[in-house]
């Protein structure tokens, strides 16, 4: 992305071990109908986009600023993922994936 010049507010990133733990974080889903949903949602990445469970990373980035110039940033970054395979989990994953990354971070020191 910098040699693209594209500089999100936030740029964090998951690692595979950090990405497992997230999905073992994950709470049960009530709704059936959800559950249907994230599975299709699931086979869809893992059978027909190819990834691996024990390979997946992630990356989460916080754009801010004008709306225009936002917008524009975010299409060129998922441009640049689209070449390297890349796919968008959502905003809500977005966040997330953010979230889990100040909390890895808190059980790190805590453990330390």
């Amino acid at each position: 992305m910098a040699k693209e010049r594209i500089y999100p507010s936030s740029i964090r990133l998951v690692d595979n071990i950090q990405f497992q733990f997230g999905q073992a974080l994950k709470p049960a889903e009530p709704s059936r109908s959800k559950r249907i949903i994230n599975e299709i949602k699931k086979q869809y990445v893992l059978k027909i986009k190819g990834y691996k469970p024990d390979e997946m990373v992630a990356a989460t980035c916080l754009f801010e600023g004008p709306k225009d110039i936002c917008e524009k940033q975010e299409k060129d970054m998922f441009k640049i993922a689209a070449k390297y395979n890349g796919l968008s989990g959502g905003a809500e994953n977005g966040i997330k994936g953010y979230q889990l990354t100040y909390m890895i971070a808190y059980i790190r020191d805590f453990a330390l």
